[in-house]
């Protein structure tokens, strides 16, 4: 489903038959493994014309006959409905989430582990999810698209191999991303760095432009890293300093900290005349750097 829809088994493609068959085929997907009645399916197929409820019981025989060779796979008659029965790793949606969440567990102690396990989360997209399905035919409103999941992922892949080195990947992978979605700071961001990585300024001020003008058309400024790291391409200064996600610091200090190692901010305490004066509770002196 992530993608066009396809079924395969042992090397070969299954055909799902015509358009309605495969939009009865999509419902059970939807809600792989547990029941749907005949009702609720022919609502969220024909919608307000009840008569089309004769054409389910055609269109599910139709379908087991599709995959009667996979003996892993079948449909249920249950008392008031169907019920799809499959397993997880048979759905590319449910292999997907699990090697996010195994490349989320794999980051902090094996980060090269954590990329093979994103790049193959990643790999499993062939298009845009259910690309080649009318979604108001299957449930509409009530379908929860994992495209926005999909790009998430392609940044923590991203930002890892940034991460561990493999800079020109972060950068072909980002690329096209960015391009179509120039007010992602995120994935502008990742781009940025892997771009500064390659020694390469004029495509990084060239990002923060197009990122720029993208979330000017929405009333947005760019964030402040962003608009640091395209200072620090201009300026051909490097950026092994830079903390790599800003979320990274909470709070006061943390605005501070992020900013003077930034490179913005000189940050100076004056004595207030207790014993013992700390980060929490100072009066400071701010003074700016640059043009950020």
């Amino acid at each position: 489903m992530l993608g066009p829809l396809e079924a395969w088994h042992e090397g070969s493609q299954i055909p799902l038959g015509d358009q309605q068959q495969r939009f009865v085929l999509v419902v059970l997907l939807l809600h792989a493994n547990r029941p749907v009645s005949t009702v609720r399916l022919t609502e969220i197929v024909w919608g307000s014309n009840p008569a089309r409820r004769d054409l389910v019981r055609g269109y599910i025989n139709k379908l087991r006959n599709a995959f009667q060779d996979v003996g892993n796979v079948r449909i249920e008659t249950m008392p008031t409905g169907y019920l799809l029965r499959v397993g997880a790793e048979q759905l590319d949606t449910a292999r997907f989430d699990r090697l996010r969440a195994e490349a989320e567990v794999a980051r902090t102690e094996d980060p090269h582990r954590a990329v093979e396990l994103l790049r193959a989360a990643v790999g499993l997209w062939r298009g845009r999810f259910l690309e080649d399905v009318d979604i108001d035919r299957v449930g509409g409103p009530e379908v929860i698209s994992p495209d926005d999941s999909h790009l998430d992922a392609v940044g923590d892949l991203a930002e890892l191999e940034v991460e561990t080195g493999d800079h020109r990947s972060a950068r072909n992978r980002l690329r096209p991303v960015v391009r179509a979605d120039p007010a992602s700071q995120r994935h502008a961001e990742i781009l940025m760095r892997s771009l500064l990585a390659d020694g390469d300024r004029v495509a990084v001020v060239r990002v923060f432009h197009g990122t720029r003008d993208a979330l000017a058309e929405l009333g947005v400024e760019p964030g402040l890293v962003l608009r640091s790291l395209a200072a620090r391409a201009e300026r051909g200064e490097p950026t092994d300093s830079l903390p790599f996600q800003a979320d990274a610091f909470t709070g006061r200090n943390a605005i501070t900290q992020l900013l003077v190692e930034l490179g913005v901010l000189d940050v100076n305490p004056i004595s207030t005349g207790a014993r013992d004066t700390h980060m929490t509770n100072p009066s400071w002196r701010w003074q700016a750097h640059g043009n950020v």
